[in-house]
């Protein structure tokens, strides 16, 4: 989970997680958040996944996270019981953080 940033086909890996678990499994997958207030973070209120940025040297594609929604949704419909959901606290808008989230999938 820690390398979804680095990755533009975020959808796959979440598909890939899902297919090698266990029904009834469970997930935890985290990586690096981004500053609060950066340019994106009112697209990712509603990204699947993270939102796709060309890397600083230009010569990739990667994702950006701001919240554990975004994790959220590249399992949805698909979990059945949320443990664990870690975001950024706001007052922490001047540091990186991470954004966690640890699920039972469906049986």
């Amino acid at each position: 989970g820690w390398v979804l940033p680095y990755s533009s086909e975020n959808q796959r890996v979440a598909d890939e997680a899902v297919r090698v678990a266990k029904p009834g499994g469970i997930i935890a997958i985290g990586c690096p958040a981004e500053i609060h207030g950066e340019p994106g973070t009112e697209e990712a209120a509603t990204a699947v996944g993270g939102v796709p940025v060309t890397s600083p040297d230009g010569s990739k594609t990667v994702s950006r996270f701001f919240n554990s929604g975004q994790l959220m949704r590249l399992f949805e419909g698909k979990i059945d019981t949320v443990y664990f959901r870690q975001d950024p606290h706001p007052a922490t808008v001047e540091q990186r953080g991470n954004v966690t989230a640890v699920f039972r999938l469906n049986a």
